[in-house]
């Protein structure tokens, strides 16, 4: 059997060069045989493996169910299936139980520390700094404190650290969640799914917001306006009427003062900062 680049080698020496499948045995290094058999062939085929029955293939079904109930190791596995009939070898055996066996998934405990209980520390070095007529190696001591803070966001999709305002996404306002501090950036989390992060702010009492984050409760927001808006047209022409016809009714046709209601007026800012 050959592969294809090969194959596409012996078709350029038969087709275009016109050698003799002699010459095209001897150019490639095939056997003559080889190349007789495919100087016939005008696509390329691999070759159908057949699939031979195995004397496992009865069990099969048991030994994963077996695995799924305990941790049976090949030897055991092969000590109950040779009284119900089993006759094939342990080397069969092994090599399916190894393929099938259910994959150890490792677990891991989430650490949790009260603030300044414990700190990740590393040293190391940056090179050399000139002191003066000499050269001083430059060192540096890095401590990451491991705390993690459970904080609560407001009504405003927003948490506060640090007098610093960081925005979350509106389905987690008015939640509590987890604050991960690290040096450069905020990681909030709703139990164990990430659904923030940002840059940490050293700056004070700002407002860090992430757009993505309120974006589709404006357009909520939005839309329900305009339907505000359509639901009152018709009171609009309905007041207008009923105006008309009170002035026809009144002497010299002034129109008695009525009490007037805005519509489509402009949203008033809320305390958050944002539109209500």
């Amino acid at each position: 059997m050959i592969d294809y680049p090969t194959f596409c080698q012996l078709r350029l020496l038969l087709d275009e060069k016109h050698l003799t499948t002699a010459q095209v045995a001897v150019e490639l290094k095939l056997d003559p045989k080889t190349v007789v058999n495919w100087a016939g062939r005008t696509r390329y085929q691999q070759r159908l493996h057949s699939k031979r029955p195995s004397k496992l293939d009865a069990f099969k079904g048991q030994i994963v169910a077996l695995l799924e109930r305990h941790a049976y190791s090949a030897q055991q596995l092969l000590q109950q299936l040779k009284p119900q009939g089993y006759v094939g070898g342990y080397s069969i055996l092994k090599e399916f139980v190894r393929r099938v066996r259910p994959a150890h998934k490792p677990a891991f405990l989430m650490l949790e520390f009260a603030p300044g209980e414990c700190a990740q520390v590393d040293w190391g070095s940056f090179g050399s700094l000139t002191v003066g007529s000499t050269q001083r190696r430059l060192s540096f001591f890095v401590m990451v404190l491991c705390h993690i803070r459970h904080i609560g966001s407001n009504s405003c999709c927003r948490v506060v650290f640090e007098t610093n305002r960081y925005t979350v996404p509106y389905l987690y306002a008015s939640q509590q969640l987890t604050l991960k501090v690290y040096p450069d950036q905020l990681l909030l989390h709703h139990h164990e799914k990430l659904i923030a992060t940002h840059l940490r702010s050293y700056d004070r009492r700002q407002d860090i917001k992430n757009p993505d984050h309120i974006q589709e409760l404006l357009v909520q927001r939005h839309r329900a306006r305009d339907q505000t808006g359509l639901q009152a047209l018709p009171r609009i022409s309905s007041d207008k009427g009923c105006r008309k016809h009170r002035r026809r009714g009144h002497p010299g046709g002034r129109e008695p003062l009525y009490r007037s209601r805005r519509v489509g007026s402009a949203p008033r800012s809320s305390e958050c900062g944002g539109e209500r």
